[in-house]
């Protein structure tokens, strides 16, 4: 047996060590991964009706099987109404091991086929509302045209939604800035994000390099619109606030970039915000910005993936692409990214 193949013999392990637990919940009955399929397809759905139509098996199949299970299984697994169905206590019981056994029974088939091809298959990956801005475009166009066989699934969220997702196995990638102490994860610094005072425009485009910088002391007398906490934007404004002993004048506790970008173009509240969200913005004069000094304000961006498995063919292809992106990005002038020794 070669290395790649006795890898992916071990990735199996923990889908039978799964396969395993739920055999000491059901005993001996028979359960195969279609009758776990249509299970959770019902669970979803909340309807045999739609999840027929969803799974493209006959409603009158499906409802059978779903029956054969509970018969199998000795328990109800759903409470019938007239709206559809509600899954019992039996039923999400069954459902979490469930989601584990169909997870990880789609990756080692994907290890398994991974062998003699190039990379393909889904990978999913998260990115916060600022990365999000600057490189989505561009990342869904280089992965079609370098990787045509590999579907990206994209996800937007705050860092700590994000971090949760990969530690849960629901995404595979995210660049996130925050960075917690867990042991089932691998982070790796990629920029150093430098951050910036952004108010209302006057119409001019602005031009950051003839900007003079704005120091902390002075932003912490504006009215701010800032995120609420575990943003990591509001942690490192509560942080260095308290190093100065001035409180910060929040007058808006905002957790969409859209609905701060807005109160900012209105004139409302001034921002702390990383350049790469409101680029266009400043390039046609509607909000300006100005560096944050005595402390600089930055924060770092990190990818961050499980290191619980061996990633597949396809995810160490999204992972390099990623890096190299963000490396790329690091040197324009309008994103704000330094690259640190990583990249």
């Amino acid at each position: 047996m070669d290395s790649d193949a006795f890898t992916s013999f071990c990735n199996i392990i923990p889908l039978w060590r799964s396969a395993t637990r739920v055999s000491k919940i059901l005993g001996d009955r028979p359960l195969d991964i279609k009758q776990l399929r249509y299970f959770m397809g019902v669970l979803e759905a909340k309807s045999i009706t739609k999840a027929a139509e969803q799974l493209y098996v006959a409603q009158p199949a499906l409802g059978l099987q779903i029956r054969k299970l509970e018969e199998e299984l000795g328990v109800e697994l759903f409470v019938r109404h007239s709206r559809g169905v509600t899954a019992t206590e039996a039923g999400i019981l069954l459902s979490q091991h469930a989601r584990v056994l169909l997870r990880q029974f789609a990756r080692a088939r994907q290890e398994l086929l991974d062998f003699a091809k190039s990379p393909h298959g889904r990978v999913a990956i998260g990115l916060t509302p600022t990365v999000n801005a600057v490189l989505v475009a561009e990342l869904a166009a280089r992965c079609r045209t370098q990787y045509p066989d590999v579907v990206l699934n994209i996800s937007g969220g705050l860092s700590e939604r994000l971090i949760e997702w990969v530690d849960d196995d629901e995404i595979d990638l995210s660049l996130s800035y925050n960075k917690r102490d867990h042991g089932g994860l691998e982070y790796e610094a990629l920029v150093e994000e430098v951050l910036y005072f952004v108010e209302q425009g006057d119409g001019e485009p602005c031009d950051l390099s003839d900007v003079e910088p704005i120091t902390f002391s002075e932003v912490l007398q504006r009215e701010l619109a800032i995120p609420s906490r575990p943003h990591t934007l509001r942690v490192l404004v509560d942080e260095k606030s308290k190093e100065l002993g001035v409180e910060p004048k929040v007058v808006f506790e905002v957790d969409s970039v859209t609905a701060m970008k807005e109160l900012a173009l209105t004139g409302v509240a001034g921002l702390v915000m990383a350049m790469g969200a409101v680029r266009t913005e400043l390039a046609d004069g509607r909000l300006k910005a100005r560096r944050v000094v005595e402390p600089d304000l930055s924060r770092q961006l990190y990818l961050v993936q499980s290191n619980r498995r061996p990633p597949s063919k396809a995810v160490q292809a999204l992972s390099m692409l990623m890096r190299d992106m963000v490396a790329d990005f690091s040197r324009r002038s309008d994103v704000g990214w330094r690259a640190l020794q990583s990249v």
